[in-house]
């Protein structure tokens, strides 16, 4: 994983960013919880990782899409509720 890009979606909560971010990887974390992301953020000063956060619905990335990702996890993608308006 080392210099590697990562995108991690859904994945506050200061385990498995931390971790790779520790191993080399570049890591974003994008959660939509603040007090998830809260906890990434404790534990990367703690272990002075360099993780760059970003708060929000995963289903707009636009704030990443400048951005090239070499891997992109998501752990929990079958509990994901998308919700579109029919008109």
């Amino acid at each position: 994983m080392s210099g590697k890009y990562l995108l991690y979606l859904v994945s506050g909560g200061g385990n498995q960013g931390p971790i790779l971010s520790a191993v080399g990887a570049n890591v974003t974390v994008f959660d939509n919880s603040k007090s998830q992301l809260s906890k990434d953020t404790m534990v990367a000063n703690i272990d002075n990782l360099n993780i760059n956060f970003e708060q929000g619905n995963m289903i707009d990335l636009s704030r990443v899409n400048n951005q090239t990702f070499g891997f992109i996890f998501h752990m929990l993608m079958n509990m994901v509720k998308h919700q579109e308006k029919y008109r």
